[in-house]
């Protein structure tokens, strides 16, 4: 049994479906010193289906706050981020060999181009290009504090 929810776990998680989460992120997140690391809240906040709905739905005026303010989006967020961190590697090293993003010697990250998203889950790229916008307007100690995040 453990198996087949191990064959499952790789399924739903493969880094050739979901690599089209991260230049996504990223085009909407300007280019700047230690934004790499934003990509490990990535996968955390858009697959989850109750802080997807609420990255879909966002309006000009939500931000981080909001989104940390109702505890359902954030809550097992610690966890969550050590579970996918593997995947979120594989994501990255992916999406730089195919030339998606480049990341430069500050751990700066910078889009380059989307990759096919018919693959991925429905609404999550709408969600991880919303998600860009509300973590980039904040710098990165203070996502990481805000969210409750300790340790990558």
């Amino acid at each position: 049994m453990s198996s087949a929810v191990q064959n499952i776990k790789v399924l739903n998680n493969n880094p050739f479906i979901l690599t089209a989460l991260i230049p996504a992120f990223y085009s909407t997140v300007e280019s700047r010193v230690n934004n790499f690391v934003l990509a490990y809240l990535v996968f955390p906040l858009v697959l989850p289906s109750q802080s997807r709905r609420f990255l879909i739905n966002i309006r000009n005026n939500s931000s981080l706050h909001t989104l940390a303010r109702n505890r359902k989006n954030i809550y097992g967020l610690q966890e969550r981020v050590a579970n996918y961190r593997k995947l979120t590697n594989a994501c990255i090293q992916y999406s730089v060999d195919s030339e998606l993003i480049s990341v430069e010697n500050d751990l700066s990250v910078s889009f380059k181009k989307n990759f096919s998203d018919d693959i991925c889950p429905e609404n999550s790229i709408k969600a991880a290009k919303n998600l860009g916008k509300l973590l980039g307007k904040f710098d990165i100690p203070t996502v990481y504090r805000r969210l409750g995040v300790k340790e990558l």
